[in-house]
């Protein structure tokens, strides 16, 4: 160490202790984090042949979030330790004067109140010196990761703590093994789904590898539910693009805007864009095999691994952001559709099936979890069980020559159930099913209904 010393002591005490940890982290990483207190930094001893002009340049460097983050642990440290001598010296001068007071008990209680009452405000004191010291020490990172390059905040995502929480518990599956990652706070949960435990495991699976994934199946099967609620549960952000013939490329991807009635230069992004940008989004493609294939083949590049979009108006390239996957839902596996129910799905080309990772055809629930599901919107057991039985043969005769083109769909029972007893119950039927239906399936329901539904 060297006598002479270049800093002063009066140089020292113009900066703040985040100047000086910061400067002390970017000129000495080796032994920065072995310096106990950072009222060293205030010592010119401590800085050898530095002069302040090195230490007043190195105060404002740009550091790595991981060496920023030790500086962080220096200002909060140092706040802790400064409030803890302070309160350790008030809490001393407190049993002093409680002491003093004698052995009486009741001056003893009196004491003991005194105590607490006077050892309030110090702890107030203490609270507030850390919540500050850390406010004021992250304001600057905050500041330099908004203007950081892109990878910059990708491993500062990654490196964010993720809550671990029991699959049980998440999803509410008494017995279901393993843990899952939670995102952030709960969204909006319908405590009434009920997930299917194989689909939810390929499901948690493929998020675990951040692999997309394609759900298929009747209407009213709960796909697009299942994402939503997968996603709610998680505390992941979802982000829903509905697609049919008239959607075009710019429609979900983004295209130019406006601003300050310039739009020269001026992108906006586009659903999908906006699902790239977020950490542990889900994108869910909702009815993606009626989109157009010539504007879903932009979506290739996106859906690999590493996916990237460059925008074409400002040249930045958005890169696939940590955790963050495509879920398909369609009434098709999207290799057409042969039911002759569903004329507005496309083929989808292979290379587009390709990039998901697995296809899984979402059923209708067992008879007595639908049954339990309408007990619990309303109907009582005797009902439910009467409409889902009816349901069951609508479903069984679809495709015959006096079947129904479609059965009712879950929701639409549900409406029945909310709307039972306005009115008869044959005019509920119609109102709230037969009206909603295709023409070619509204004789073949009524006629279902008059058989099987005692009037």
């Amino acid at each position: 160490m060297i006598k002479e010393m270049i800093v002063k002591q009066s140089e020292l005490e113009t900066l703040s202790k985040e100047e000086l940890a910061r400067a002390a982290a970017a000129l000495f990483p080796a032994a920065f984090g072995q310096k106990p207190r950072l009222d060293h930094l205030q010592d010119p001893e401590n800085w050898g042949s530095t002069t302040f002009v090195q230490v007043k340049a190195a105060s404002q460097e740009v550091l790595t979030p991981a060496v920023y983050g030790q500086a962080i642990g220096q200002v909060v440290g140092s706040a802790v330790r400064d409030a803890e001598d302070r309160l350790a010296g008030k809490i001393q001068q407190i049993a002093q004067e409680v002491t003093a007071l004698g052995v009486s008990a009741n001056l003893a209680l009196k004491g003991v109140s005194d105590l607490t009452d006077a050892a309030r405000p110090p702890l107030d004191e203490v609270e507030g010196l850390v919540r500050n010291a850390v406010a004021a020490a992250f304001k600057p990172l905050q500041e330099s990761l908004n203007a950081a390059p892109a990878e910059i905040q990708r491993q500062v995502v990654e490196a964010s703590p993720r809550e671990l929480k029991s699959v049980e518990e998440v999803f509410d599956l008494p017995g279901e093994k393993g843990e899952v990652e939670v995102w952030g706070p709960r969204g909006e949960i319908d405590p009434d789904y009920i997930f299917n435990p194989q689909l939810l495991r390929m499901a948690l699976k493929a998020l675990e590898l951040r692999d997309n994934f394609w759900l298929f199946g009747e209407r009213g099967t709960g796909k697009t539910q299942f994402a939503m609620q997968l996603a709610a549960r998680l505390g992941r952000k979802i982000f829903r693009v509905s697609f049919d013939r008239t959607m075009e490329r710019l429609d979900f991807l983004g295209g130019g805007g406006v601003e300050n009635g310039d739009t020269v230069g001026v992108w906006q992004d586009g659903v999908v864009l906006l699902a790239m940008r977020t950490p542990g989004a889900i994108c869910l493609l909702d009815e993606v095999a009626r989109g157009k294939p010539e504007y879903l083949v932009a979506l290739n590049a996106l859906l690999e691994p590493g996916g990237t979009y460059t925008i074409p108006i400002t040249g930045e390239v958005v890169n696939r952001a940590p955790g963050m996957i495509f879920i398909a839902a369609d009434n098709t596996d999207g290799n057409g559709d042969e039911t002759g129910r569903y004329t507005n799905a496309n083929q989808m080309d292979s290379s587009f099936l390709d990039r998901f990772a697995f296809s899984e055809e979402v059923l209708f629930l067992p008879v007595q979890q639908e049954v339990d599901l309408l007990i619990r919107k309303g109907a009582d057991p005797a009902l439910a069980k009467k409409l889902v039985d009816m349901i069951n043969v609508c479903r069984a005769k679809v495709g015959a020559v006096d079947g129904p083109v479609e059965p009712p769909s879950l929701r639409q029972v549900m409406a029945f159930v909310r709307y039972y007893g306005s009115d008869t119950d044959e005019m509920v039927f119609k109102r709230t099913i037969i009206n909603k239906s295709s023409s070619m399936s509204a004789e073949a329901l009524l006629q279902i209904f008059t058989s099987q539904w005692e009037v």
